[in-house]
């Protein structure tokens, strides 16, 4: 898996232990930790569960997750998949055996519009709670709305130069400021403050302090730039 923008790889995800004959496969995924939390591997594996019971027309996939990774235990409920088992001490890593959950989700669960658990709906989300414990970085999509999702951010420092060619960004501000430079400008939002970018624009988010923001853009939203 790589950047859109470059040929950085990223992470790795895909299919292992095809079983035609009983109609049953295995997803497996990587991500690098520069690249957690900001939809990538959503979306990878969004499109291997699309290739897995459409194209290939298995019947059952399965995902197996180390016990103690909580985010991608929570990626995977949110595709649908349900918890079946532990397999103990199923991993050896570092020199240390580690339990391992077992997922499935079968093709009768996927086409249901109901499966998936629909992230932050019918929830109440105390935001600053959430960040409390954030020191330096955290990009997570907390809330969906429709075809978008809400992103909860902390930041302390400085992200590089992009764009997104089909998608706005809206931008508010809960906690420190935080300054989005354009080729052109430079705007400085304090909490309270809301800014939206269009599609296209080249952009770069900064700040000096710790900073807390809300996001507000598309699921799938590609990025450009450098």
């Amino acid at each position: 898996m790589r950047k859109h923008d470059e040929q950085t790889v990223i992470g790795t995800c895909g299919f292992k232990r095809l079983n035609f004959l009983h109609e049953t496969g295995e997803i497996e995924f990587e991500l690098g930790s520069a690249y957690w939390r900001q939809g990538f591997m959503t979306a990878a594996l969004h499109e291997l569960l699309h290739i897995g019971f459409d194209r290939l027309e298995l019947n059952r996939l399965e995902v197996k997750v180390n016990a103690d990774n909580i985010a991608s235990q929570r990626l995977v409920k949110r595709a649908g998949f349900r918890q079946e088992g532990i397999n103990r001490q199923g991993r050896k890593w570092e020199g240390k055996f580690q339990d391992v959950l077992l997922f499935s989700l079968l093709q009768s669960e996927f086409r249901s519009s109901t499966i998936a658990e629909s992230i932050g709906q019918l929830e109440l989300l105390q935001l600053t709670q959430l960040t409390k414990d954030s020191a330096l970085y955290m990009n997570e999509i907390v809330s969906e709305v429709n075809d978008h999702v809400v992103r909860l951010a902390v930041i302390d420092g400085e992200y590089h130069w992009h764009k997104h060619d089909d998608c706005d960004e809206a931008f508010f501000i809960l906690e420190g400021e935080l300054h989005i430079d354009l080729e052109d400008r430079t705007v400085s939002l304090l909490p309270g403050d809301l800014f939206t970018i269009p599609a296209g624009v080249m952009h770069r988010t900064r700040s000096n302090q710790r900073t807390v923001n809300i996001c507000f853009e598309k699921a799938v939203n590609e990025i450009t730039g450098s």
